[in-house]
């Protein structure tokens, strides 16, 4: 895929207004001279480009540009939110410390940086069945293998057990975090599920700083 500066944007848009008909060849040595300034090479323009291959590229370059804008986040964190099975979406494996930066990063993405009032209702669903997922490893998956296990192997599983909570409480509070945006939207009292967000915030932020007091030590998933 060709990349092009976002300067470049300017010049190739000027190409494709002064084409006098939407068929118009665009020859080589018309557009490198745009470009001379950046790092594109010649080869990487092919000999003749139409009108449609340049309002293609610049809409690639526009999206390109409004990821680094907003902060270099990746495509994943402005698509929908989809449902994933434990095993693709759980966080404990690695490391124990930065167990809340990793759901943010690798589960929450595509919700965060949004208004929670419009987030759809196919999204909560999968929000929420993630969340019970995750609730259901630590009784089903976590608690037996740590009973079963012990020394080095113990300790690493509680971290991954750790991390898992922080999973579920993240989950959870960004669940309360959208039902009450919504609920406010519709000027419904959202004063019961601030009273729960709140306790689940407590609970999240103690566990946070039980990951992060373990910084640094082996973390094992349950799956």
């Amino acid at each position: 895929m060709v990349r092009i500066a976002s300067l470049a944007v300017l010049a190739l848009s000027a190409v494709v207004s002064a084409a006098p008909f939407a068929r118009r060849q665009i020859a080589r040595d018309e557009i490198v001279p745009l470009l001379a300034s950046r790092s594109l090479s010649d080869s990487d323009i092919i000999p003749q480009l139409t009108v449609r291959d340049l309002k293609r590229i610049i809409g690639q370059v526009k999206r390109q540009n409004c990821d680094t804008n907003d902060g270099g986040s990746s495509a994943a964190s402005t698509g929908a939110f989809v449902e994933r099975d434990y095993k693709n979406f759980q966080i404990s494996g690695g490391v124990a410390g930065k167990a809340l930066e990793e759901v943010d990063a690798n589960v929450l993405a595509p919700l965060l940086n949004r208004d929670d009032a419009s987030i759809s209702d196919a999204e909560v669903t999968a929000l929420s069945n993630m969340r019970e997922a995750a609730e259901n490893a630590e009784g089903s998956l976590f608690n037996p293998q740590i009973a079963a296990a012990s020394g080095a192997q113990a300790a690493s599983l509680q971290a991954g057990k750790i991390k898992n909570k922080v999973l579920k409480l993240r989950l959870f509070q960004k669940l309360f975090e959208i039902r009450i945006a919504k609920g406010q939207a519709a000027g419904d009292d959202t004063s019961a599920d601030q009273t729960k967000l709140q306790d689940v915030v407590e609970k999240l932020n103690t566990n946070v700083g039980i990951d992060k007091a373990s910084a640094g030590k082996t973390s094992l998933p349950a799956v």
